[in-house]
């Protein structure tokens, strides 16, 4: 008798779409080193990149109303941001969505955070820089 050894694989093609922005989080306390990509088809994937590149999840867009443009890390919630004008904060757990706001001055063009505040500053397609922070209770506050 032969013996055999068995090898399974599973393959696929994917279908890839353009990478609209990047974000990249690191937890100096753990193994978890988190890529965000969101692609044009506005789903945001979520890599692991401690050791190899390995897909941890992927988020779909939860309303064909929302397309976010923007991704961002602060702390270790994942904020996206978009031509809809609204500000979303996921749940780093279960990533689902944990608050949202819409900011004012329309379309949200640029995002930018500043860590030890926990503020971000969101830039507008009319101009405005609105000021944000991600409150205790989860909120996002207007500045």
């Amino acid at each position: 008798m032969c013996d055999f050894l068995v090898h399974r694989t599973h393959l696929y093609k994917p279908r890839l779409s353009s990478i609209l922005s990047l974000a990249h989080h690191h937890q100096n306390s753990s193994s978890n080193h988190l890529l965000a990509v969101l692609r044009s088809d506005h789903s945001i994937e979520l890599w692991n990149t401690h050791d190899s590149f390995t897909l941890e999840r992927t988020i779909q867009p939860r309303t064909t109303s929302h397309s976010p443009e923007l991704v961002l890390w602060l702390e270790k919630y994942l904020i996206t941001a978009g031509l809809d004008g609204q500000l979303i904060a996921y749940d780093p757990i279960t990533f689902e969505i944990l608050t949202s706001c819409h900011v004012a001055g329309g379309a949200i063009w640029s995002i930018a955070k500043h860590e030890i505040t926990r503020r971000i500053a969101v830039g507008t397609e009319t101009g405005h820089v609105n000021i944000y922070q991600l409150d205790e209770v989860k909120s996002f506050v207007f500045f």
